[in-house]
């Protein structure tokens, strides 16, 4: 059951991108990156119980934001996601 939920999640997150930087910004592994770090872990659990832990949309968001709509320049929340490279629109623009 993780698998829909987890699609409406990255469906919802890219949504707070703003369209036109939307393709410059997300790709698949931003979009990896910035729900595993904006995972919450639970108490109790081992990695092998809870994997990245609980899903917390506003915190992948504000580490979306951070990285990549700034620039890269951090400025609050600190995140390890790059920015995507400049393909242009991926259904050919």
């Amino acid at each position: 059951m993780a698998s829909p939920v987890v699609a409406g999640a990255v469906c919802l997150l890219a949504s707070t991108v703003p369209e036109p930087q939307r393709w410059a910004v997300l790709n698949p592994a931003s979009m990896k990156q910035a729900l595993i770090e904006g995972a919450e872990r639970l108490p109790n659990l081992n990695l092998y119980e809870q994997g990245a832990g609980k899903l917390n949309l506003h915190r992948s968001m504000a580490i979306l934001k951070v990285s990549e709509w700034d620039g890269g320049r951090g400025k609050g929340e600190g995140s390890r996601v790059q920015p995507a490279p400049q393909h242009g629109h991926p259904q050919g623009e």
